[in-house]
């Protein structure tokens, strides 16, 4: 190896198949299942591409993961920084989040119209140093845009989280995460499609009945495979009275 592949291999710029030491910052995403097959968990940093179906459950996937980078940050920072929701494709349900121990002090919502102006909101937030995490809705993304909000978020150490449709163009995107979502009974099911020092690992289900027992199953009857939506995505309306619901039962069993 001469001294410039050392030098990159020193640096972390380079990964070998025969190495064993994860080349990235992880935090512990909240599921066994993620941790399992994600190298103890999803990145610290970095950009992480998430193709679903609005409405299964992948924002619930990623609750966890976004409070335990709170706690993380806030252990860093001498201020709390801001959560940033752009261009969600329904209304943010506050009870949730509150659910999730998220305090909605540090969220901050940006709706946006223009694909163009999402991008340009998400690379301003992400480099600015005052949010740890921006959630984006995005179709449409090109390699150079993705580059840019990579770089934006070295820069202001977070995280980018970019939903998309299945049915989006698939290009090789230089993500540090990309995963394809699919609802089930349990909970989600998990593919890795890209993964920064690591290799993709077959498919998996992540169960969340324990965190969400009333939006899921206690058990999955189908096989794997045969079935890909039989969870049927409620509408917000319908997911807000679920959480409120269940909200005000624990309030009520507490007392």
């Amino acid at each position: 190896m001469n001294k410039m592949l050392k030098q990159l291999h020193h640096q972390g710029k380079i990964w070998s198949a025969d190495q064993v030491k994860n080349v990235v910052e992880t935090i512990d995403s909240g599921y066994q299942e993620l941790n399992q097959h994600l190298n103890g968990g999803l990145p610290r940093q970095g950009v992480i591409e998430v193709q679903t179906i609005n409405g299964i459950g992948e924002l619930r996937l990623f609750l966890p993961y976004l409070l335990n980078l709170l706690h993380a940050d806030l252990a860093q920072q001498q201020q709390s920084r801001q959560i940033v929701f752009i261009a969600p494709p329904a209304q943010v349900n506050a009870l949730m989040l509150l659910q999730a121990s998220i305090p909605l002090d540090n969220l901050l919502i940006i709706s946006s119209q223009k694909p163009e102006e999402s991008l340009w909101a998400a690379e301003q937030c992400l480099k600015s140093g005052c949010c740890f995490a921006v959630l984006l809705w995005q179709q449409l993304l090109a390699v150079h845009q993705v580059k840019r909000l990579k770089q934006a978020a070295v820069t202001g150490s977070a995280v980018q989280i970019i939903f998309r449709s299945p049915h989006s163009v698939d290009l090789a995107l230089p993500v540090s995460l990309s995963v394809a979502l699919e609802a089930r009974p349990t909970g989600i099911k998990v593919k890795v499609k890209k993964q920064l020092g690591g290799w993709p690992c077959k498919p998996f289900v992540v169960n969340m009945h324990k965190q969400w027992p009333s939006l899921t199953s206690a058990t999955d009857s189908t096989s794997d495979g045969v079935i890909s939506n039989v969870v049927v995505p409620l509408s917000s309306r319908q997911r807000f009275k679920h959480v409120a619901k269940t909200t005000n039962t624990q309030r009520i069993s507490a007392n």
